[in-house]
């Protein structure tokens, strides 16, 4: 289980390291979520509200 973790939270590491400027540029739009060891895309709604 805990290797799984860990793999999960390298991939996510490796992933935010090979795109920094995709993040950058998101900004405040879209923030990359890391739940359960799964990569999760979760866009502020608050803007619509």
């Amino acid at each position: 289980m805990r290797q799984s973790w860990n793999n999960s939270r390298e991939h996510f590491w490796k992933l935010r390291a090979a795109q920094p400027e995709m993040a950058r540029r998101a900004g405040e739009e879209v923030q990359i979520c890391l739940h359960n060891g799964h990569l999760r895309v979760a866009q502020s709604l608050w803007r619509d509200a």
